[in-house]
């Protein structure tokens, strides 16, 4: 299933958001890597869950 949650910040927030949203994506079981650059994108917080196939991608 693919979920997707939009929220919009001023821009002097987003490492305070990506601070914040971090631990409880790993407190949910993903590991995550933070500023992954893929070709022509930048991800802010890129995630893998250890027990199941899920991907998590905040931008």
């Amino acid at each position: 299933m693919k979920y997707e949650v939009k929220i919009i910040l001023y821009p002097e927030l987003h490492a305070f958001f990506e601070n914040l949203v971090r631990p409880i994506f790993e407190n949910e079981g993903y590991k995550i890597e933070m500023n992954v650059n893929f070709t022509g994108l930048e991800i802010d917080l890129f995630g893998k869950h250890k027990n199941r196939d899920e991907k998590l991608l905040v931008e």
